[in-house]
């Protein structure tokens, strides 16, 4: 967490030097001293490309997600895993056991996508795990360690490693055996 302060020096620092080539350009243009609005265009056009290159990198590494597809593993075994047979879903995401009674048709998939970076707010790493199985679609977003719930498009709110998630036919969704609403 300690980039966003060296992230806003910088920053400031760009600020600073474009400011003060503005302020060389307009005294040069005034007093009619091409050395002074010489050096003032000289520090506009710095400060511009360091800002154009800051946004570049912080482009690259902000939004730069990597999709994966998810480990798949037999129940048992300690990974995330995802599995579709006998009329139900199961899945392990992060620790959280999700079953799917009557998924309906379309099989199952897993994915993730990790973002990284200063565009991230804040700073730092967030992880989205999304499971198709069958007709359903869950979402476990990893932030600081804290992982919330979204099934098909509806928030859940938070979830805890160890949790148990049961998606009845009807589409509720029942966490450790309590029944949550959206």
């Amino acid at each position: 967490m300690a980039i966003a302060p060296l992230v806003i020096l910088v920053l400031a620092a760009i600020v600073l030097v474009g400011l003060a080539g503005l302020v060389l350009l307009v005294v040069g243009i005034i007093r009619r001293s091409a050395p002074m609005w010489v050096c003032g265009i000289i520090g506009i056009g710095l400060a511009g490309l360091a800002l154009l290159a800051g946004v570049g990198v912080g482009l690259f590494f902000g939004l730069h997600a990597r999709r994966v597809t998810a480990v798949h593993a037999g129940p048992r075994e300690s990974g995330d895993y995802v599995r579709f047979a006998d009329g139900q879903a199961t899945a392990r995401v992060q620790g959280v056991e999700f079953t799917v009674l009557g998924p309906g048709s379309g099989g199952a998939s897993s994915s993730v996508r990790t973002k990284s970076g200063i565009t991230v707010f804040p700073p730092g790493t967030s992880e989205t795990h999304e499971v198709r199985l069958g007709e359903v679609t869950i979402v476990v977003e990893k932030r600081d360690s804290r992982l919330t719930l979204s099934v098909n498009a509806t928030d859940y709110g938070p979830v805890s490693r160890g949790d148990s998630v049961l998606i009845n036919e009807a589409r509720e969704v029942l966490i450790n055996g309590q029944r949550r609403l959206p």
